[in-house]
């Protein structure tokens, strides 16, 4: 226990760098929208964010993004799990270097397997620099108690406790994923956005 008196600043304060200057073309408007489809009972999480078109004001760099991830689950059908995403990136330097990137991902999964389809499309000054187009698809690990059985999900077991990525953890349904997976006993990894 202290007994001693309150000290009024303990700590010195932080050391910061100055504010960036911008100039907005565009405000940030971010969106969230959460759905169940009844008839399916998949949960579905869709963000929308434009996160706005600024200028930084000191070197004149301009920068303007979007971006939309949605998110599908099902609550007993691992095999119905799906996320979609897609990028939008400008850039251009006093209106001399303009440059555009277009990034989208879909993963989907089934009983045994993750399967990952990414394209990325790139411009500059309206000219097509590169396009690359890729799929993978990844072992799901299953393991006593965690194996997914013709795509339904079987109760995990305490041991062994495998490790559980969940992307999206921060949202509504992550973060339900994750508290489900923790109560079985999994060890679960949380992936979140910056917001």
């Amino acid at each position: 226990m202290f007994t001693g008196s309150d000290l009024a600043e303990p700590l010195p304060p932080p050391l910061t760098a100055a504010g960036a200057r911008l100039r907005t073309h565009r405000s940030p408007a971010p969106r969230r929208t959460v759905s169940t489809d009844v008839a399916t009972g998949e949960t579905s999480v869709v963000i929308e964010d434009d996160l706005g078109d600024v200028t930084f004001e000191d070197h004149g760099l301009r920068v303007a993004q979007r971006c939309r991830e949605q998110y599908v689950a099902h609550p007993e059908y691992a095999d119905r799990w799906r996320a979609d995403i897609i990028w939008h990136y400008e850039v251009s330097w006093d209106g001399q270097f303009i440059a555009a990137v277009g990034s989208s991902y879909r993963l989907t999964c089934d009983a045994g397997n993750f399967h990952l389809e990414a394209e990325q499309v790139a411009h500059c000054k309206g000219a097509l620099v590169s396009h690359r187009r890729w799929s993978e698809q990844i072992p799901g690990v299953a393991t006593e108690g965690t194996a997914c059985e013709a795509g339904r999900m079987t109760q995990a077991t305490p041991n062994p406790s495998p490790l559980i990525v969940v992307t999206g953890a921060n949202g509504l349904v992550g973060s339900h994923v994750c508290a489900g997976l923790s109560e079985r006993g999994s060890r679960v990894r949380a992936v979140v956005r910056r917001a």
